[in-house]
């Protein structure tokens, strides 16, 4: 089981994570920091990490089925966690986010996964998942032009999260999803729970800003499905918009 390595302020858990990787750090290793100066997400965007957000990378053993389907199984994970332990319900946006429906009909974005494979010679890949949760951040902490897409536990809750608690239990949920998906019948489950909670299935998406069709669900390596005229077609990287948000 590999170590620690707790920040009170880091330019990236990420890449404090995968340079571990890259040096040998076993799986389990883990990176925790209480805020980040340059946090990255998916396609090098910015993910800003005020204080009060949980911030963190751990090590696991690469899927099988590649990186793709990993993010969207640590996100049920995370989902659960955030039912039970916070009365917050959630739905999976491909492919690799957290929201929470809003009153408005838009989704809100409460947590971020972003998961980089390491390649090892003749071993078994090491994958570095890193995990943004807005925990007990609040919406003036965040750029205002970001603040309607976002929100927080505190202000669905209303309570404070316990910090401490809320690690133990992503670890587990990141340790637990890399071995669901180590094998076909592991990955055909995470598929199957998806169809259920994945945002925007059966509606019109847009991919990259351009309409794709009606989302029907994902593949056992984390390719999209849309269907259109009859068509069903795999999407393997891009950013969606779903129904009025297109």
């Amino acid at each position: 089981m590999g170590s620690r390595e707790f920040f009170e302020s880091l330019d990236s858990t990420q890449r404090r994570a995968v340079d571990l990787a890259r040096a040998g750090a076993p799986t389990g290793t883990t990176v925790v920091a209480s805020t980040q100066t340059d946090g990255t997400g998916r396609l090098d965007h910015r993910w800003h990490s005020p204080r009060g957000g949980l911030y963190l990378s751990i090590l696991v053993d690469g899927s099988q089925g590649g990186p793709g389907i990993l993010p969207l199984a640590i996100g049920l994970g995370l989902r659960g966690i955030l039912h039970e332990q916070h009365r917050v319900a959630t739905r999976v946006l491909w492919p690799n986010d957290l929201v929470v429906a809003q009153s408005t009909g838009r989704a809100a974005k409460i947590a971020g996964i972003l998961v980089d494979r390491i390649e090892r010679p003749g071993r078994r890949p090491i994958d570095v998942a890193g995990i943004g949760i807005n925990a007990n951040t609040r919406l003036s902490d965040f750029p205002q032009e970001l603040r309607s897409r976002l929100t927080t536990l505190r202000e669905e809750t209303g309570s404070v999260v316990d910090l401490a608690a809320l690690e133990r239990g992503v670890v587990r949920v990141v340790t637990s999803a890399a071995l669901r998906v180590r094998d076909f019948p592991g990955r055909s489950a995470v598929v199957e729970q998806l169809s259920a909670a994945l945002y925007g299935v059966g509606e019109q998406v847009t991919v990259d800003g351009r309409t794709a069709g009606r989302l029907t669900g994902v593949e056992e390596d984390g390719a999209l499905l849309v269907e259109a005229d009859g068509l069903r077609t795999r999407i393997l990287a891009g950013s969606i918009a779903v129904g009025s948000e297109a």
